[in-house]
This record gives structure tokens, sequence and C-alpha cells, in this order.
């Protein structure tokens, strides 16, 4: 019972900063930064306008619904005055586009043949060292049906990369490929 009630306590704590933060911030720049989260939240159901579209950009939807839920969470946290938190998890929100970008990337046939990054990222798995783009190019030698099946739903690039996340050392190949990609972005 100690411990709801220390759970409670913190949730009005919450609610009281929050219902100050809500009286004394400037309303025009509070609804300003309350439409620039609507428009994160509504940028890809607007997007979709079919089951279709849904499908074949599904690897994006999955890492878009955590986005929108962090950034809402982060937007939540600084308006309670806990800036740290609220950094860290719009951080993890945009981190979390960053991935799903990747790999609705990887996952198309027409972005996976501009992967200049990851085409030069390579590391060692198993006794050879591969590029990510060597390691589907093994995949559609395996199971030729499936390039076409990720063009038409993206999601399932979970099903044929999860082999390669048994290999320990992928993460790290995979780490060093996406910082590498942050780097080397245009504006």
């Amino acid at each position: 019972m100690k411990l709801a009630a220390e759970i409670l306590h913190d949730a009005r704590r919450d609610s009281e900063n929050l219902k100050r933060t809500l009286q004394e911030m400037n309303q025009q720049s509070l609804a300003r930064a309350w439409g620039v989260l609507g428009l994160l939240t509504e940028f890809l159901p607007t997007f979709l306008n079919s089951t279709e579209t849904l499908h074949r950009t599904s690897v994006f939807w999955i890492y878009y619904d955590h986005s929108v839920h962090l950034a809402r969470r982060a937007w939540t946290e600084a308006l309670c005055l806990y800036y740290g938190p609220g950094h860290s998890m719009l951080r993890n929100a945009l981190e979390s586009l960053i991935r799903s970008a990747f790999w609705e990337g990887m996952a198309h046939r027409k972005f996976r043949a501009d992967a200049q990054v990851v085409r030069r990222t390579g590391g060692k798995i198993g006794m050879e060292t591969k590029t990510l783009l060597d390691w589907f190019a093994d995949v559609f030698k395996h199971d030729p049906n499936a390039e076409d099946e990720l063009e038409q739903k993206s999601g399932a690039v979970f099903d044929k990369t999860s082999a390669l996340f048994a290999e320990r050392r992928i993460g790290r190949y995979l780490a060093v490929a996406l910082s590498q990609g942050k780097s080397h972005c245009r504006p």
C-alpha cells in the first residue's frame, strides 16, 4: 500500500506542476508548440490514404507510432518542469523516426540500391565480413519471393532479418552504419 501512495503522490505533484505551467506559460507559445506536436501526430495518418500504402510502409508505421507516444510524453515531462527526462524522451522519439526511415529504406529495392553508407560499412558475420546489403542479397538468393514481399509489406523486413540479429556483433555494426549515415546527411 505504501508504494501505491508514493505513486499517487508523484502523480499529484506532476499534476500540480502541469497545472501551474499551463496557467503561467505564454498561451501563444503553448498553442504553437501544441500545433507542432499535432503536425507530428497527424503526419503519417494523413499520408496513409489506403490499406495498400499502410502495408507498403508498415515498418515506418511501427516506429512512427512509438515516436509519437514518446514525443507526447516528452511534451508532458517538459511541461511538468522535468526537462532532463523530457529531453531524453524527445531524443528517443527522434531516434525512433531515424530507425523507421532506415528499416523502411532497407525494405525497398530502390532505396537499398542507393544506400552508399550501408554499402561501405561492413561487419564480421560468422567467418566473413559482410555489409547489410550482402546479407539481404543472401536472403533474396534463398527466398526469391522475399524482395517482392518486402516491396508489398515492408514490415516483413523483421521476419527476414531476425536471423541476422542472432549474431551478437551485428548490433555494433548497425550502430556504426547508422552513425555514419547521420554524419553524411545532406541538408
